[in-house]
């Protein structure tokens, strides 16, 4: 994947790929380390966890950091209470809240408990404590199990997860089963059009910010391509071209040809007629100009990909006498540079790697910590956090009081002392 893009977009759909996607391929299983390179190693950088790369406060490894995590999730009824919510600056009396400090308004709390997350994410089915008053039955039946935990005026816990509303569930986003993709999540994920698992994630570079949604149009781990299986309604992955001939294979769909050459790939459609496949070059069957643009880019990465290709080119016109030396010591000096230089870049490389996923890990772990939130290996690895779902995040509460001022009367909760109080 190109290095412009941010960490959580790039690290996060390495680790969706390699760690938290089913298997579903002896292709997947054998190829996942490839996409994942510096964050596990052992001594041929291959596949084990590399000991001496760890968090410094927890001492585990990184890659150990990451599988205990898992993949993230945000509640559909997230989304709906942030529109319910978006206009929300003053409460019922068109009275200021807490000195009109906009860190109280519904809006922004439920953007940074649901959505401010760095970590990959899906969206499930779930209604949140902010969906009580769903005029859906089922919506509001689950919004009331979800939520804040208070006990004697003090919020003791929040969930982040919510509750099943098989209202969300029946929506034409979840029909997909992805249950055999991510079978961590016991309801369906929410899916784009055409069944591609939608992630998203918060993007917080240095002037780089904002939350994506973005699909795995191809993923680099399925060589045949994937079809929905009309019998199971998931989708699978094809184990040979001939399972279905219109899906383009790993290769053809990288290919540098336009749909125009003779050289694109094609196949026989039912009627007996040839008809492309879609490709990198042709997806969402942009004009002309885009093709040959998306061409051209993808040629041009190919042929810049390796900095060292010179090293082979001369290796070849020596070992094919296109190129001879009279001085032997110096042809083999030229050689072991050849090779020293390969091998200083390609450790270069995974350096760089392996530095950019621990930073990811800390970014992350202090964005758990800020959470307060527990997660736990069986080996008893991957606890941060004292587990009692606090953390440093104003509790949703706030947003079932602030527009209600009833509620807030009497409530510890908006007392001075109390989990929803403002003071100068």
């Amino acid at each position: 994947m190109s290095s412009e893009f941010v960490p959580e977009y790039k690290l996060g759909l390495f680790a969706y790929e390699s760690l938290y996607k089913a298997d579903s391929s002896d292709y997947h299983a054998d190829n996942k380390y490839r996409i994942t390179p510096g964050l596990a190693k052992d001594a041929d950088k291959t596949s084990t966890a590399d000991p001496t790369q760890v968090l410094d406060d927890t001492g585990e490894t990184v890659y150990d950091f990451f599988d205990d995590m898992g993949i993230g999730s945000i509640p559909f009824g997230a989304a709906v209470a942030l529109l319910d919510h978006a206009n929300d600056i003053k409460d019922f009396n068109n009275a200021t809240v807490n000195d009109g400090n906009n860190a109280f308004y519904p809006r922004n709390v439920l953007f940074n408990k649901y959505f401010n997350k760095r970590n990959i994410c899906v969206i499930t089915p779930n209604a949140i404590m902010s969906n009580a008053n769903s005029t859906n039955a089922a919506t509001a039946a689950a919004a009331a199990t979800a939520g804040d935990t208070v006990v004697g005026g003090t919020v003791t816990s929040q969930d982040y997860d919510g509750a099943y509303s098989s209202d969300y569930g029946a929506l034409p986003g979840f029909s997909v089963d992805t249950t055999n993709i991510l079978p961590q999540f016991a309801n369906n994920v929410l899916t784009d059009e055409t069944g591609n698992i939608v992630l998203a994630v918060r993007a917080m570079s240095s002037g780089y910010q904002g939350i994506h949604f973005i699909v795995v149009q191809r993923s680099g781990l399925s060589l045949y391509g994937s079809k929905l299986d009309e019998t199971t309604n998931q989708y699978v992955d094809l184990d040979s071209a001939e399972e279905d001939p219109s899906v383009a294979t790993l290769s053809e769909y990288w290919t540098t040809y336009t749909p125009t050459s003779g050289n694109y790939p094609t196949y026989t459609d039912d009627e007996g007629n040839k008809a492309n496949k879609t490709t990198y070059v042709n997806l969402n069957k942009q004009l002309t100009s885009d093709i040959s643009a998306r061409a051209s880019g993808l040629a041009g990465v190919i042929k810049s990909y390796n900095s060292n290709l010179d090293t082979y080119h001369f290796e070849w016109l020596v070992e094919n006498n296109k190129v001879t030396f009279a001085d032997e010591q110096l042809e083999a000096d030229m050689k072991s540079y050849c090779s020293t230089k390969r091998s200083n870049t390609v450790d270069s490389a995974f350096d760089t790697w392996k530095d950019n996923w621990k930073s990811y890990a800390e970014a992350l772990e202090v964005q758990e910590q800020s959470r307060d939130i527990t997660w736990e290996a069986a080996d008893g690895r991957g606890t941060t956090g004292n587990g009692d779902g606090l953390g440093w995040l104003l509790p949703e509460s706030v947003v079932a009081g602030f527009n209600d001022p009833s509620v807030r009367e009497n409530n510890a909760l908006w007392e001075k002392g109390g989990a929803c109080y403002y003071e100068d």
